[in-house]
Parts: C-alpha cells; structure tokens; sequence
C-alpha cells in the first residue's frame, strides 16, 4: 500500500501510475476538454493549440488525431499525418506516418506519459 501526503493544490497532488494511457477518438462529447489543454508557458509559441490542430485536421484529409488520456483524465493531444489517406488513388506509392502534433499538459509533462502514448498502437 502506497501512502501520500496529499496538498490542497492540484499541482502537488501525486499521479497514480497505475493508470493506464490511451488514445481516444475526440467526439463532441470530450472536444472542449481537450481544447483547454495547454503546455508550459514557454511552451506556447512552439506548439499549435490542441483547437487548431483539430480544425486542421477538419481540413487535411490525411491527419488523424487523438486525446492522450491517462485513467479517465485528458493528459494531451497526437495528429498523425497518414500520407496513404491522401495518396492512396495512386498507384505504385509507398504509405507512411508522420507525427503533426504532439503535446503532454504542463503538470503532466516529465512523467513519462508521452513515452508511454509514444508506445500505443494506433
């Protein structure tokens, strides 16, 4: 059995590490969670927000994107480019993925968590 000294504030609240990482479809129902996640502030200027990344990915027909849940808590955002949902009328092509966007919230960041969203199967 673990014990933790738990805070009053949520930043020094400890993580459960036995909680599991997803990936999840953005629905209408977990969208605007997902748009209210943000990185460190000197962070902001290398990273489209997670609501632009949706919109492009509304536009760009080869982008596939999830939420990064850890338990039942919205930790971060994946965009995928999947070139063979743009090209895939073509023939003699060789398909392969790229990773668009990818970002981990600011109190979750240094834990792990991207390596392990890293590590799903998509």
């Amino acid at each position: 059995m673990k014990w933790f000294i738990l805070s009053m504030t949520e930043e020094n609240t400890p993580l459960n590490d036995n909680k599991v990482i997803t990936l999840r479809r953005i629905t209408r129902r977990n969208y605007r969670e997902i748009t209210r996640i943000e990185v460190k502030p000197k962070q902001r200027f290398f990273i489209a927000s997670n609501a632009v990344s949706m919109a492009d990915a509304y536009f760009y027909r080869e982008a596939w994107m999830r939420a990064i849940y850890l338990g039942e808590i919205p930790i971060g955002f994946v965009m995928l480019g999947d070139n063979a949902l743009k090209y895939k009328i073509i023939k003699h092509f060789k398909p392969f993925l790229y990773i668009w966007r990818f970002m981990i919230a600011d109190k979750y960041q240094e834990k792990g968590y991207g390596k392990k969203a890293m590590q799903k199967d998509i």
